[in-house]
């Protein structure tokens, strides 16, 4: 077979081109998802630049056209401001997400606002994180977040799904930060094996998630997958289950626009911020948390960035304070009535 050179200075010029900065973690590029179905949608040609690992859940977007992938710090951030105005006259139109959440939204740690008074940071930052990167873009606001997996991946998650039961709860163990990891994991589980028989529930994070699976490996209706599965797999596999809970994730920020029910443990996002406008999702946040972000339970939530635990309160159970107030009686009440729900939906469907 022939060879075929492809050039792609060769190609036309589309007739109406934007460039779209979106660094980030999983959520990040989940979340701008939205933005480029908008800008598409008004007919723009729609040019990504991104990094790793992000780019890696976005490589399959029929609304993005190409991409221009960084190394982390390939540009050093001094150097950030120059290299987007170099690459913005290529465009009819330039959206730059960078800090659109991030710095913006959730205060960085050494910055001014990290140090705001907690009311004060809460009436400030309490923005809707979706609806401010598509005012950022100019374009109308309709979220359309959404994990495009490819034709393959939706039937290897199908062939997995049909290996469980009727009813599959996808559960999101942990996320990238120290807040954004419940503790009554356990507790919540054991109580869904017993009021519920025909629940099953696949565990989904990274490697690290493996230590919170640690108990179940005898329980044939808990499968254990974080580790196991790659991202793109465990994304996919949410589109196919029936109920989803976790902390604030990229999981669960794919699963945002899924009709089926999410029950959602928030932390340094208040449900204005992330969730106001999920479909079918129950959040939960702690309802008397006193921590260095929180003061004496000034506000719902910090809107602060923690790497480490430096502002951010351990309890004993060794994670986030506000994680910890939100009581396995509080969290199961509502996981039970949705469960409930959905299963009774069923039975007379």
């Amino acid at each position: 077979m022939k060879h075929v050179r492809k050039f792609s200075f060769k190609d036309p010029k589309p007739v109406k081109t934007v460039g779209v900065c979106r660094y980030g973690a999983f959520g990040d590029l989940i979340q701008a998802s939205s933005v480029f179905a908008a800008l598409k949608a008004e007919g723009y040609h729609v040019t990504l630049y991104t990094s790793p690992p992000g780019d890696d859940i976005v490589k399959f977007d029929p609304n993005i056209d190409a991409f221009y992938i960084q190394d982390k710090d390939q540009v050093p951030n001094g150097l950030l401001g120059e290299f987007w105005a170099y690459h913005k006259a290529k465009y009819d139109k330039w959206v730059n997400l960078s800090e659109s959440v991030e710095g913006s939204f959730l205060a960085l740690p050494g910055r001014t606002m990290h140090f705001w008074p907690p009311a004060l940071r809460h009436s400030m930052l309490d923005r809707n994180y979706l609806e401010v990167q598509h005012e950022i873009a100019g374009v109308k606001y309709a979220p359309k977040m959404h994990f495009y997996a490819t034709e393959a991946e939706r039937s290897w998650a199908k062939k997995e799904r049909a290996k469980m039961g009727e009813f599959v709860i996808a559960w999101a163990l942990a996320g990238s930060s120290v807040h954004k990891t419940w503790p009554y994991l356990d507790a919540a589980v054991a109580s869904i094996m017993l009021d519920f028989p025909q629940v099953h529930i696949a565990f989904l994070g990274g490697e690290a998630a493996q230590i919170l699976e640690q108990g179940w490996e005898k329980e044939a209706r808990v499968h254990r997958r974080s580790g196991k599965w790659s991202i793109r797999e465990s994304l996919a596999f949410m589109g196919q289950a029936d109920m989803a809970i976790g902390p604030e994730t990229g999981l669960m920020n794919a699963a945002a626009q899924l009709s089926y029910p999410k029950v959602v443990f928030l932390s340094h996002s208040s449900h204005e911020n992330l969730t106001r406008d999920w479909v079918n999702t129950h959040p939960l946040w702690s309802e008397n948390t006193v921590c260095p972000g929180r003061g004496n339970n000034e506000a719902p939530a910090c809107h602060q960035l923690h790497y480490q635990w430096e502002h951010c309160k351990k309890a004993e159970s060794g994670v986030a304070q506000c994680q910890a107030d939100i009581t396995p009686d509080q969290a199961y009440r509502v996981i039970w009535h949705v469960l409930k729900a959905q299963l009774d939906e069923r039975m007379t469907a």
